[in-house]
């Protein structure tokens, strides 16, 4: 009673007498914060999502759902630690729901808990823990068949590890699943293709750019098996749908390097201009752009070409030996420049002295190149190319004795090389050693090509009644040339 004699009202709230009614007052708060978690979480506000998860489960601590979404945010900020106890929290409680008949046979429950198996897969893989990872990853896929990125990221894994044929496997069991996707069957055509089962690959990666045109990944691989085949117009076809998506300086040099190959040279000069503009401090793609000026005789654009990269590569021994060579029938002088200049800077590379020796002859500055390819003889006694071209300086230096030694050497290992019986023959006219001369021109008229080499076969062909008299009536010399 109060002190004026009335009843006292009572100020408590009387849901606050009621259990249960108490209780789904906190459940609903707490669903309440889990949402505003989830919010946040979608926005990128992690901080702020992780704070409203745990208040969450400080009201309901076995909120699964704010556990594992808790862990996921844990894992988004590279809190591996606080992550895997989240998760492993979330797959313990998981224990109990699928012993129930209810638990195991819902599939939202199953998928769910799939998904915190593979997410704590993840975190083992991370903290080197493989054999506890790969149990997650099959209990995830016990659970859930359907799920993608467990058996992505297995998959992946196991070719990490170069397990080729069980990833294959794993990936192959996903048609089953129903779970086909580009990305799964480009990766099935990667496995396929390291487990040398080039025609399988090539037939996923098909299936996977059926699903998703512009899938990146299967064109870039695919390219390669057509490469692989020589097939090279197809494998640009790919590598140009890759470009569009995703370009770059690598792809613009490779995709200019195919369309090279597949001769189409317009397409290829336009693909090396895209990489210069890409990344105009690269010497490779101005090189191969280079080549293809020249042969378009595009001469001016050539030289400025040129003139760039010997500027900007004046110390790189490898790029000047490359320029010359292509500046070898273009621009002799330059080229010879450049070889000496490459020879130079790398005086073991004994390829450079070869080009600049055959450049040499080119501008008939016959004793530079004599010293120069018999130089390159003592150290590579073999290079076929320094012989032939020693051969012709000597020869045209009309020291026939000297030359056809050289001759000799390259009809021994190539002998179907019909221009070298010819010079031979010629030697051994002026050596006045006919028998030999003849045989050799002979052996000349049977090699030779009646088109490419019309003007000497005439030539022989005016002079062997002659050679043949000399021959039959025992003129000449029976001595072997000094070499």
């Amino acid at each position: 009673m109060s002190a004026t004699g009335g009843q006292r009202r009572s100020t408590k709230n009387p849901a606050a007498a009621n259990p249960r009614t108490q209780e789904q007052a906190s459940r609903r708060m707490a669903e309440a914060k889990f949402e505003e978690g989830q919010r946040d979480h979608e926005s990128g506000n992690l901080a702020a999502a992780i704070e409203k998860y745990s208040a969450a489960l400080e009201v309901i601590p076995d909120f699964n759902e704010a556990l594992y979404q808790r862990g996921m945010a844990y894992l988004a900020l590279k809190k591996n630690d606080l992550a895997d106890a989240d998760l492993a929290r979330v797959i313990e409680a998981g224990k109990a729901v699928l012993a129930s008949d209810s638990g195991a046979a819902d599939p939202a429950v199953r998928g769910f808990f799939a998904r915190a198996h593979s997410a704590r897969a993840e975190l083992r893989l991370a903290a080197g823990a493989q054999a506890e990872a790969d149990a997650h990853f099959r209990w995830a896929l016990e659970l859930d068949p359907t799920l993608l990125r467990a058996r992505l990221l297995w998959a992946a894994n196991l070719m990490e590890r170069g397990a080729h044929e069980q990833a294959e496997k794993l990936l192959l069991d996903a048609g089953n699943a129903g779970t086909l996707s580009p990305d799964l069957l480009t990766m099935l055509g990667h496995a396929q293709e390291l487990n040398n089962d080039s025609n399988a690959a090539m037939e996923s990666y098909g299936r996977a750019i059926e699903l998703d045109p512009r899938a990146v990944a299967a064109r870039q691989y695919r390219a390669g098996l057509w490469a692989a085949k020589a097939q090279w117009e197809k494998a640009a076809e790919d590598l140009a749908v890759v470009m569009n998506s995703e370009p770059s300086f690598e792809n613009a040099l490779a995709l200019g390097r195919l369309w090279n190959r597949a001769n189409q040279p317009e397409r290829a000069t336009a693909t090396y201009r895209e990489a210069v503009k890409l990344d105009p401090s690269r010497l490779e793609p101005r090189m191969e752009l280079l080549d293809l000026l020249i042969a378009d005789r595009a001469t001016a654009e050539a030289v400025t070409m040129a003139d760039w990269i010997a500027e900007h590569a004046s110390d790189r021994a490898e790029i000047l030996g490359r320029l010359g060579q292509i500046l070898a029938n273009t621009d002799p002088d330059r080229a010879a420049r450049t070889l000496s200049r490459a020879a130079s800077l790398q005086p073991g590379e004994i390829s450079y002295r070869i080009g600049l020796g055959a450049v040499l002859v080119k501008l008939r500055r016959m004793p530079e190149a004599v010293a120069i390819l018999s130089d390159v003889l003592e150290r590579s006694p073999d290079s076929y190319e320094a012989r032939a071209n020693l051969g012709t300086a000597l020869f045209e230096m009309k020291n026939y004795a000297a030359a056809a030694p050289a001759f000799e050497w390259m009809v021994e290992r190539k002998p179907d090389t019909a221009v070298a019986y010819y010079f031979l023959g010629i030697c051994y006219d002026k050596l006045q050693m006919y028998d030999r001369a003849l045989r050799h021109f002979e052996r000349f008229l049977t090699l030779a090509d009646p088109e490419r080499n019309r003007a000497e076969i005439d030539n022989v062909r005016y002079h062997l009644p002659a050679l043949r008299r000399l021959v039959e009536q025992g003129k000449g010399k029976a001595r072997k040339p000094k070499g």
